[in-house]
């Protein structure tokens, strides 16, 4: 393996405690499954004792969210309804302006999910 002091570990983000960890880092994942499991996961992670979540969000004025089926693609807005999470502590554009969409990693408190669930 490249990275040997690298601690990688297989975990069900629906239903497994969180490790005490630093972030959640959840780049390019939620936008791939369907509401009811991202809301598992935040539920989820909301109960845990990491402080922050690190989720790939998108940034649209006149696109509505919609459901995916699981391994699917949404272009996700998770400030927007039905998810209506509070705004960015902080965002990491990650995209090529004129080239993609406009897409983020967006730096959420823990605190600040529960308190939106």
């Amino acid at each position: 393996m490249k990275y040997e002091k690298l601690n990688i570990r297989k975990s069900n983000i629906f239903v497994n405690l969180f490790s005490n960890v630093g972030p959640w880092h959840f780049r390019d994942c939620l936008l791939l499954l369907p509401n009811k499991h991202f809301f598992a996961a935040v539920e989820n992670f909301s109960r845990s004792n990491v402080p922050w979540a690190q989720i790939t969000s998108h940034q649209s004025l006149f696109r509505h969210n919609r459901d995916v089926a699981i391994g699917g693609f949404g272009l996700l807005d998770h400030e927007r309804a039905p998810f209506c999470l509070p705004p960015l502590t902080a965002r990491l554009s990650d995209y090529q302006r004129g080239k993609d969409f406009p897409r983020y990693v967006g730096l959420w408190s823990r605190q600040a999910i529960a308190e939106a669930l």
